[in-house]
């Protein structure tokens, strides 16, 4: 009896020194260096723009007039904007920036103009340590640009002119970006200014070369394929067809439901997706429609989020601790972290490791609404955030470990 105890004990401590060893040489790895877990560049295909920032009394709506909280130029009659108004920015960019952050090598794949504008994102991706070998720069291009109407409150609305962006259709890939997946490890990119036929490209590129996708659904089903609009960015189709190629999915609350209803108008519950309960139900149902997707996101601003994979659905609440100065860029700061957390830790393994990837994300969220504009603070050193998420990667291997 005695021996069986004395065996019993050695085994679990054998056990219990195995699993600490497995915990602290994660550890160890994150503490030298967070080295990449995969090998290339995050390549990002989509919005980068100068983003011209206004203050008014109260957000523009229709019929309505609103008050300039700055002055006018006499000469111009424009408003007077300060280097601080003006700002670097874009979905793409904006995630791409926070991302690099976090140590991610990165790259921009993009079509400017040699103007000030396509200067200024120039000079911004070299801040960041992006790489801008994918740009097409040529003077018969005009750069993206934007403005930007905020409130007191930091809501905001967005008046968008994609320039060259708009130029980007399959056609415009093929010629000029056929070989520019082949560094990359992960490629990123939207529905938002870039025409669904260049993006759908591109994600196929991707899937052939065994690459991870993700994509942020930036606009609505209607918006990007409204018929007769000359500004649409391509058919229904189109739309559909890079939703169910990409690795990863993410949507505003506003753009799920609205796809949603498209998808499954006959659930139960697709007039009525103001509850937790009903909005997890939502994320669950598109993860289930949509073919190649292990990762669903829907953001919900101040409410929080929901990411939904193969190991389940978690609720991740909004982080905001600091007063909301500006939500703009606040959900491309937040798929800022979640690539972030794929690149170094890939996919999640479990319900834990997903609300850790979810955390990250919040919590680069909750930084961009305390500024202005959605690139990245290179002041910040985010690299801390993976933390518990090395953490909790590390406890899944340790009881993997004694499960052998």
């Amino acid at each position: 009896m005695s021996c069986f105890l004395h065996c019993r004990v050695w085994k679990t401590l054998l056990v219990e020194t195995r699993r600490n060893w497995l915990l602290l040489q994660g550890f160890r790895r994150f503490s030298v260096d967070i080295s990449c877990a995969k090998q290339g560049l995050v390549i990002g295909c989509g919005s980068n723009v100068v983003d011209l920032f206004v203050r008014v009394s109260q957000l523009p709506l229709q019929s309505s007039k609103v008050i300039l909280s700055h002055d006018i130029d006499i000469k111009t009659e424009l408003p007077t904007l300060s280097c601080s108004d003006i700002c670097v920015g874009g979905v793409t960019l904006n995630h791409l920036s926070w991302a690099s952050r976090f140590g991610v090598p990165c790259g921009l794949l993009a079509a400017q103009g040699t103007d000030s504008h396509g200067r200024l994102i120039r000079e911004a991706c070299e801040q960041f340590e992006i790489s801008t070998n994918c740009i097409v720069v040529s003077s018969l291009y005009k750069s993206s640009s934007s403005v930007v109407f905020y409130d007191s409150k930091g809501e905001r609305s967005i008046l968008m002119t994609p320039g060259a962006t708009s130029l980007m259709d399959a056609d415009f890939m093929k010629e000029h970006f056929s070989s520019s997946l082949d560094k990359a490890c992960i490629f990123t990119s939207e529905i938002s200014q870039v025409p669904l036929s260049g993006v759908l490209y591109l994600l196929k590129l991707a899937s052939e070369k065994g690459i991870a996708s993700v994509l942020d659904v930036d606009v609505s089903l209607s918006a990007a394929c409204r018929h007769g609009n000359t500004t649409a960015l391509g058919s229904e189709s189109e739309f559909m067809d890079c939703l169910n190629i990409a690795s990863v999915v993410k949507f505003s609350l506003s753009e799920s439901k609205s796809l949603f209803r498209y998808l499954c108008p006959s659930a139960s519950y697709a007039s009525e997706l103001e509850s937790e309960e009903s909005i997890l139900q939502l994320s669950n149902c598109l993860f289930a429609k949509l073919d190649s997707a292990k990762l669903i996101i829907v953001t919900m601003g101040s409410q929080g989020s929901i990411l939904t994979s193969n190991f389940g659905s978690v609720f991740v609440p909004s982080l905001s601790k600091k007063p909301v100065v500006d939500t703009t860029g606040a959900g491309d700061a937040y798929l800022g972290g979640i690539i972030a957390g794929l690149y170094h830790f890939g996919f999640p393994e479990s319900e834990s490791s997903l609300l850790s990837l979810g955390q990250v994300a919040s919590r680069c969220a909750s930084l961009c609404c305390s500024v202005v504009g959605g690139l990245a603070s290179l002041e910040v050193d985010l690299k801390r955030f993976l933390v518990d998420l090395e953490k909790s990667r590390g406890e899944e291997r340790a009881v993997l470990l004694e499960s052998d």
